[in-house]
């Protein structure tokens, strides 16, 4: 059980729980050896015990941490310990988009495009690495504080797509790919599909398809045509429309081909909304319809990924009774035809009977042949009713669940394995190997239990030459404490294990007896120490590539503007010059594309969320510079009130734009003490009311039976009010004279009313 406190990898400290989902749960946790905050997703129960799910899912989250993008959260660490399969992951203070669009109801075009260009990014990085996300959906994609868009969940969603049929990941329905719902082959294209889903919900506010059960959706996803958003909200642009229809196209060959293609269109949306620039791919792609074969792959992934159909009681003494009835139906007809069947052969003793009954008076001609045309109708009906059973028996034969048929074949060889097993130990009884506690057994049992009991003895292994984690594998194993420490080699490959010693440093070859629960400390070799880069700053492209790869590196490049560097000459390199790096390690060079041009123009932000602002920015390649913020009464907070330079404005690359966020409409409050009114009497009731000076809003309203009072104000947006103070003074009245001659005073009853301003402060 995770509580607070607890320590994974005697490095990452849980803070609190902040989410959950179908499959994991996630915690804030503190890592103490960075000192940085850091996201812990945390398998749940039920898939932690599935061993096929836990190892795709470790493959995965290891593939998806070689990740690194602006728009991807990325993934430091992936383990296991107490039971307890765990992802750690960059910590992201934000909202889900899912969020985002409940709390907007619906997002407008230019704030969805420039999210979904952040979005394609990430997924364009991933699959230029051959990682494909395969769930794709508002809940996996995170918008932070800062506005930046990123793509989680990388790691989860292959290894759940590849072996879970559950419902929690059928929640996922309303964005899966039709060759997804079909449980065949997906790929990056699987992706593009999903983000046209999402693309359709941040425009319009609602999924395009949608059922009352998992299957129902799936159905539609690969049947129906996605619905013309333009129902649902009629001022989405034409290219919009269209972006997302070849997003949806239920063939893939008929979507963008990447991610890229995805984003210059996205791109082109942005600035030309109502240009109808998307080329569509014509029917059947772009070989004009051609057969093709369904790969031998796609066929097996259906076959094992076909989950049984559950049937309930009814449909099942439906089925049994319709069997029982066709049954029936043969055991009549048999009865029937039983006399046509002995006429085929008649006995001898037979032959007195049929002169009897050829005695009998003949019918006529005509009622012997319509007599043989039934008989003739019921042998083929009872032919084609039995060919029809066989047939159904064989079917249900082929139909076995896959899944059953595996789970029979891993419970026999399960069973032949312990009969193997208790046949050695048997044995080995009989040969007095068993014996004695210093001897041991020779069996693959006996090395199961190596190092299980603390203190015992153990014969270490031989992992030198192994890869660093399979040898730690097979020494914790053992029951032995495995520790690293990196050392250079020019002899050993990076990463494997060099030699074995113990915690005094003493050298350990295989086959040393060394106690369980001991230490051991593998020496994993870093690499060569390498050769020294050279410096090649100031010089062109071409000679900075041969003298790179000369001294045995690789030369990588991207461009950028100088105004001190000519044009094709390099700018700076990464790593510096005289750095020591192994063969074939990378050197980053810039090379100058010259001084910059004033040839961008500043589009218009205001009227924008932060967010969509920063992306219009950015899709037009100039950087953001300081954003203020500012109450309005007339803007709405998060929108762009205004920017500098303004829209329209040509500058140069190196030009940012400032803006400012609305906070939307100033607040003021206060506390007050009030006083006793003039003749209020101690323990009589008094009505106190507070109303805006800006209009006449009741602002505060209490009954009070003492002073002084306490009148607590915020959150409004008028800076003063008037509170009103309604109270009843009790005053003697005139002294008379009654009847029998005595001085009479009677009180009387007044109500009053006073007021006063009182002036607010700003919050």
């Amino acid at each position: 059980m995770v509580r607070e406190g607890m320590m994974l990898a005697e490095r990452y400290e849980i803070i609190s729980k902040v989410g959950a989902g179908g499959m994991s749960d996630v915690y804030k946790a503190m890592d103490h050896k960075l000192n940085r905050f850091v996201a812990v997703k945390i398998l749940k129960h039920e898939f932690s015990e599935n061993k096929n799910f836990v190892a795709k899912f470790r493959t995965e989250a290891q593939s998806a941490a070689g990740l690194a993008h602006p728009n991807i959260v990325n993934v430091y660490d992936v383990g296991e310990e107490y039971g307890l399969y765990y992802i750690v992951m960059e910590f992201v203070e934000g909202i889900t988009l899912k969020h985002y669009i409940d709390k907007k109801l619906r997002l407008s075009v230019k704030e969805a495009i420039s999210i979904a260009i952040q979005v394609s990014m990430g997924l364009e990085t991933a699959h230029q690495n051959h990682v494909i996300h395969r769930d794709v959906k508002p809940q996996n994609i995170i918008i932070s504080k800062e506005g930046k868009v990123k793509v989680t969940d990388f790691g989860i969603a292959r290894a759940a797509t590849s072996d879970t049929i559950t419902s929690n990941v059928m929640g996922s329905v309303h964005y899966t790919s039709p060759e997804q719902a079909r449980g065949g082959y997906s790929d990056e294209k699987s992706d593009i599909y999903s983000l046209g889903i999402v693309l359709f919900e941040m425009v319009t506010g609602r999924v395009p398809f949608d059922g009352d059960t998992t299957v129902a959706i799936a159905i539609k996803q690969i049947q129906e045509p996605i619905p013309d958003p333009k129902v649902y909200v009629d001022n989405i642009p034409v290219s919009v429309e269209q972006i997302i229809y070849k997003c949806t196209e239920k063939n893939p060959d008929r979507r963008y081909m990447s991610m890229t293609d995805l984003i210059t269109d996205l791109k082109k949306s942005l600035v030309s909304p109502d240009e109808n620039f998307v080329q569509r791919i014509p029917m059947g792609g772009l070989d004009g319809g051609a057969t093709k074969m369904v790969p031998d792959r796609e066929v097996s992934s259906i076959r094992e990924k076909a989950s049984p159909i559950d049937l309930d009681d009814n449909i099942f003494k439906a089925y049994s009774s319709k069997h029982r009835d066709r049954y029936d139906e043969y055991e009549d007809e048999d009865e029937e035809e039983e006399p046509v069947r002995r006429k085929k052969k008649p006995r001898k003793d037979a032959e007195p009977e049929r002169k009897k009954k050829s005695a009998k008076p003949a019918r006529s001609r005509r009622e012997a042949e319509e007599e043989q045309k039934k008989k003739v109708r019921r042998a083929n009906n009872k032919r084609r009713q039995m060919e029809e059973y066989d047939d159904d028996d064989e079917d249900d034969d082929d139909d076995m669940d896959p899944r059953l048929q595996k789970l029979m074949t891993v419970l026999g060889i399960i069973a032949a394995l312990i009969i193997v097993v208790i046949i050695i130990i048997l044995i080995g009884k009989i040969k007095g190997l068993a014996s004695g506690k210093n001897e041991k057994l020779s069996t693959s049992t006996e090395s199961t239990a190596e190092g299980a009991e603390e203190g015992a003895t153990v014969t270490l292994k031989d992992v030198v030459g192994l890869v660093f984690a399979d040898a730690k594998t097979q020494l914790t194993a053992q029951g032995l404490v495995v520790t690293s420490e990196n050392v250079p080699s020019d002899s050993v490959e990076k990463g494997k294990v060099i030699s074995v010693s113990d915690e005094d440093g003493n050298k350990l070859e295989a086959g040393a007896e060394i106690k369980s629960g001991k230490t051991v400390i593998l020496a994993v070799s870093s690499g060569s120490e390498g050769s020294s880069i050279p410096d090649v700053t100031g010089i062109t492209k071409a000679e900075a590539k041969v003298k790179i790869e000369g001294a045995g590196f690789t030369m990588k490049e991207t461009e950028a503007n100088s105004d001190t560097v000519p044009e094709g000459k390099v700018i700076s390199q990464s790593p510096e010059a005289g750095t020591s790096a192994e063969s074939g390690a990378e050197v980053t060079v810039i090379i100058s594309k010259g001084a910059a041009t004033a040839s961008k123009t500043v589009p218009n932000l205001v009227g924008l969320t932060e967010i969509a602002a920063k992306a219009a920015l950015a899709a037009t390649d100039i950087s953001f510079g300081e954003v203020t913020e500012e109450n309005s009464s007339t803007v709405a907070a998060g929108v762009v009130i205004s920017q500098t330079p303004a829209a329209g404005t040509t500058v140069d690359g190196s030009t940012t734009v400032s803006f400012v966020v609305s906070k939307g409409a100033a607040t003021y409050g206060g506390t007050f003490s009030i006083a006793a009114p003039p003749g209020y009497t101690n323990g009589s009731a008094a009505q106190l009311t507070v109303t805006s000076s800006v209009d006449n809003s009741v602002l505060y309203s209490s009954s009070v039976t003492s002073f002084p009072a306490a009148v607590t104000i915020s959150g409004t947006t008028a800076p003063s009010g008037v509170l009103t103070v309604n109270y009843t003074v009790t005053e003697m009245g005139n002294p008379y004279e009654d009847d029998n001659g005595e001085i009479v005073q009677n009180p009387t009853q007044t109500s009053k009313s006073v007021t006063q301003t009182l002036t607010f402060t700003a919050q």
